[in-house]
């Protein structure tokens, strides 16, 4: 121990000893480092090095706007094909419709491009890969690209603008979803029930009424206000039933709801029956729907999670897990709300990937090939969703595993691009 103490303390003394030396030696060397550049200097390199260094710069500025420029010309066309394609259908598919109920040309229009922004939704995966791949694979056959790479700019450096644009227009589809796809679709869907079916009946009716009533309805008649097969019940605050009504039909009148054919249940909060009538005849007083509650605006299918906001798509699963019932498929749906925007971020990368594949016939095997992967996506996909729906696997990784997948593939595919 007494050794140690004194071989540690010679360390140290030596180093300090040796201090002056080290700094003296490193000011000599960065005198000789100062003569020498100075010997050496060349005033029309040090410019030209210059020049070429603000040049460089201003060069990739350039090729981002070219790049650019060509990505969302193609981009652009493609995504309007597609979305004229989509509407072309859709106005087809119900034309009959439009004929049958005399409905204007202005409403049928309205109708029509009020199904522009979920028609962008859906097809704007196909238009990022279209875009992206004309662009690349243009300046590829035109020999561009291999003078960009022998200028010493790599693909991946040369592509970064368009990877940050997807992964903020990802981001934004997350938000436009709710905030505007759902609602022009929501108010398109309106028009074309109020203008083709203004007196017809509706089935499989599901809503939620005023003083905590939940209604099931197998049929509206509007023609005579009449209810079918109707199930009316009432939960209190701790999401139990005490108020249960089955009844073959149901009649609006100026004194309101008559309630047909039918059995009424009743519950304490503590949860044991209070009592079970039969009856032929009854009227509720406390309810507030009428007619128009059950005619054209809410449907069974207002209440899918794919056509919920995310505000409504949370109450929506909440409710379902405080009462007791299954929502492995509501969560799936919800789930996808967040992962299915980054679509976008992984077709871009297969895009980029396949773009140089070959100089000659590029833009064939690049479109075949991405178009390839993805349908393997959206079948995979299908299928993990056909899982987790069955509660097989849970629906956080049925709606991202996709994602997780095919991801990785994107980024492999771009680490082996031609460079």
């Amino acid at each position: 121990m007494k050794d140690s103490f004194y071989s540690l303390n010679k360390i140290i003394i030596d180093y300090f000893k040796k201090l002056p030396y080290s700094i003296l030696k490193s000011v000599i060397n960065l005198i000789k480092g100062t003569f020498h550049f100075i010997k050496n200097f060349s005033f029309k390199k040090t410019l030209a090095d210059i020049i070429n260094f603000i040049k460089r710069p201003i060069i990739l500025t350039k090729l981002y706007k070219m790049l650019l420029r060509s990505f969302f010309y193609w981009f652009l066309i493609a995504q309007g094909l597609f979305v004229i394609i989509f509407l072309i259908f859709d106005f087809f598919s119900k034309v009959y419709s439009y004929i049958d109920n005399q409905v204007s040309s202005f409403d049928i229009l309205a109708i029509t491009f009020l199904l522009a922004p979920r028609a962008i939704w859906f097809t704007m995966p196909i238009a990022i890969m279209f875009g992206i791949i004309m662009a690349l694979s243009s300046l590829y056959q035109n020999n561009e690209l291999i003078a960009i790479f022998t200028s010493g700019i790599s693909i991946y450096r040369l592509v970064i603008p368009i990877i940050i644009f997807n992964i903020f227009l990802s981001i934004f589809m997350i938000f436009a979803d709710s905030f505007i796809v759902i609602p022009t679709f929501r108010h398109r869907e309106n028009l074309y029930e109020y203008f083709t079916r203004p007196n017809k009946d509706e089935y499989d009716i599901t809503i939620k009424g005023k003083n905590n009533y939940f209604w099931k309805v197998y049929r509206f008649v509007s023609s005579n206000n009449t209810l079918i097969n109707l199930t009316l019940f009432r939960i209190n605050d701790s999401f139990n039933i005490t108020f249960l009504l089955e009844a073959q039909n149901a009649v609006y009148t100026k004194n309101g709801w008559i309630f047909k054919s039918g059995t009424l249940r009743e519950w304490n909060d503590d949860g044991t029956l209070k009592h079970e009538t039969k009856f032929y005849k009854r009227t509720i007083e406390d309810l507030e729907e009428d007619p128009r509650t059950f005619r054209n605006v809410f449907k069974k299918s207002d209440y899918e999670i794919d056509r919920m906001t995310i505000p409504e798509a949370q109450a929506r699963i909440k409710l379902l897990k405080e009462l007791g019932i299954a929502f492995d498929e509501e969560l799936l749906n919800y789930y996808k709300k967040f992962s299915f925007p980054f679509t976008l971020l992984i077709v871009c990368l297969i895009a980029i990937g396949v773009s140089t594949l070959s100089q000659r016939n590029i833009l064939i095997l690049a479109l075949f090939f991405s178009i390839g992967l993805a349908i393997i996506y959206y079948v995979m996909q299908m299928l993990i969703s056909a899982l987790a729906s069955g509660g097989r696997i849970n629906p956080f990784i049925g709606a991202w595993l996709s994602v997780f997948i095919f991801l990785p593939i994107g980024v492999y595919l771009v680490r082996k691009a031609k460079t």
